[in-house]
């Protein structure tokens, strides 16, 4: 089965503003806390299920972004997707289990919608990734990390889960590791989920199946990055052979 990241499109026309978002408002009431000390707030929670309801954020896009059915998900959330009721009806049909979907208010110029909402994955499918037909770039600090910030571009080959996890363990917390580009274990029959631990730090992805109904149902304002291709690549080349 063939397997695709969803992105929020990078096309300046289909966006109508680059910068897309104009402002956006983290939900938190007035204490002397920055939203990223606040463990409540939807953005700082991840890889658990949400049980006590968090605080949320809204945002205001510019009068020229336009609207689509995956948009821009402001800085303190950009590790989540924001989605129309419409693509969010799609996709809850394909996993109701470890995705939870919280509402949220956008605005445009006069304009308020209520019929957007915050994906929070709380699960994540690692078990399904072919380790042992795929790439792990591991950027490791240099000697003189503290001086000069930079770091050694590592290609590591590993042959499972227990392997990558061990790496995980061992590195520097500091130090980046990610899963680039991505392979899919054959006998999967997952349609949509999240990975941590890739290119970005969390990403989304569908099954060749979903994709075709999310773009016959018109669903508007996404990529669909195969997996094969780095971001890079799929940005460079990739994309214009396809489309």
């Amino acid at each position: 089965m063939n397997y695709f990241r969803i992105h929020f499109t990078t096309i300046t026309q289909l966006r109508g503003n680059d910068s897309y978002i104009k402002t956006s408002n983290p939900l938190i009431p007035n204490i002397d806390k920055c939203y990223f000390e606040v463990k409540n707030f939807i953005g700082n929670i991840e890889g658990q299920k949400i049980v006590t309801p968090p605080y949320l954020i809204d945002m205001e896009l510019y009068k020229t972004a336009k609207m689509h059915d995956l948009i821009m998900s402001p800085g303190p959330i950009s590790r989540k997707l924001v989605v129309s009721t419409k693509l969010k009806t799609i996709l809850e049909a394909y996993n109701k289990d470890d995705i939870q979907y919280f509402n949220m208010i956008v605005k445009k110029g006069n304009d308020t919608y209520h019929n957007y909402w915050i994906l929070h994955p709380h699960t994540y499918k690692q078990e399904i990734i072919d380790y042992q037909n795929l790439n792990v770039t591991y950027e490791k600090h240099k000697p003189d990390f503290s001086i000069s910030y930079e770091s050694e571009i590592i290609n590591l080959a590993l042959s499972s889960i227990d392997d990558f996890n061990l790496h995980m363990a061992n590195k520097k917390p500091e130090e980046i590791s990610y899963i680039e580009p991505l392979q899919i274990k054959k006998d999967c029959k997952e349609h949509f989920f999240c990975l941590k631990n890739v290119f970005g730090g969390l990403g989304y992805y569908v099954s060749e199946k979903l994709k075709k109904i999310i773009e016959t149902d018109g669903c508007s304002g996404i990529e669909f990055q195969p997996i094969e291709f780095t971001f890079i690549q799929w940005l460079q080349t990739k994309r214009k052979e396809i489309t």
